[in-house]
């Protein structure tokens, strides 16, 4: 579902990629139009996931430059560590305000500030019909989004300096889009075998998805589960059932214990 049409833009389309399948079906997307796109990687070194992530990046970055049906150019990744993100008090403190509130996490502080970087950088959030967003929720309460050049971006004229400070910078491309209509299109497409190199899962066990992180749980809760092994969707259904009764804060505290008696 192409939300309008990019190619008469001037200049490289900035994208933060982290190999997943939101921001990997956007570059898909974009790649079939006549436009440069220039991925950005946030590096977390505390994350265990970010060699598995780049090297997803890179391996579907040369399928789809050697697609007849590529259009576009897809320049070399950049990568920035979070400790070398230029700090910015006023955007950190807001957002902190927002996470306090709102239960976000901590990266939309890092990327927030990437974005002073790289005005109007792609962001890729999609559309979830199941549990709860608190994007969506920052957005109601704060302002509104409109349509912009080739994505939804914060309309400045009804935002406060909240939502603001959060996403003035950023360009929302898939907001209105499902992981179901996106995997119709990967169909209808034919990049079933681009999409089969995406890295989703923030702590592995075994190499596999843990069904514990949050995008595990986005792909559980939005009709995605099948790229979760049976293991990690029992966890998944597991852990939804356990914050329900005991709250997410005794969740995340289970989720580590439970961590620890999983062989590896």
């Amino acid at each position: 579902m192409n939300i309008v049409d990019v190619s008469k833009i001037e200049g490289p389309i900035a994208i933060f990629w982290t190999g997943g399948w939101d921001s990997t079906y956007r570059v898909v997307e974009l790649s079939r139009q006549k436009v440069t796109v220039q991925p950005i990687y946030v590096l977390d070194e505390d994350r265990s996931s970010c060699e598995r992530e780049l090297q997803s990046i890179e391996k579907i970055t040369n399928m789809l430059n050697e697609r007849e049906e590529t259009q576009g150019e897809i320049l070399p990744i950049k990568i920035i560590k979070v400790k070398d993100i230029p700090k910015n008090k006023d955007i950190s403190k807001k957002i902190k305000n927002l996470r306090k509130t709102y239960g976000w996490g901590e990266q939309h502080d890092w990327t927030a500030r990437v974005a002073t970087m790289y005005p109007g950088i792609e962001m890729c959030i999609e559309k979830v019909t199941k549990g709860y967003m608190p994007t969506r929720k920052i957005i109601k309460d704060h302002g509104e989004l409109e349509l912009g050049p080739h994505g939804y971006q914060v309309k400045k004229e009804v935002s406060d300096e909240y939502l603001m400070a959060a996403l003035g910078n950023i360009t929302l491309p898939i907001f209105e889009t499902t992981e179901v209509e996106m995997l119709e299109n990967i169909k209808e497409w034919g990049y079933e075998d681009v999409m089969e190199n995406i890295w989703f899962c923030h702590k592995p066990i075994n190499g596999k998805p843990c069904g514990f992180c949050s995008p595990c749980h986005t792909k559980y809760d939005s009709g995605m589960e099948f790229m979760l092994s049976k293991e990690a969707q029992e966890r998944c259904k597991m852990i939804t059932e356990f914050d329900k009764k005991y709250g997410k804060f005794i969740g995340r505290q289970y989720r580590k214990i439970y961590r620890m008696f999983i062989k590896e």
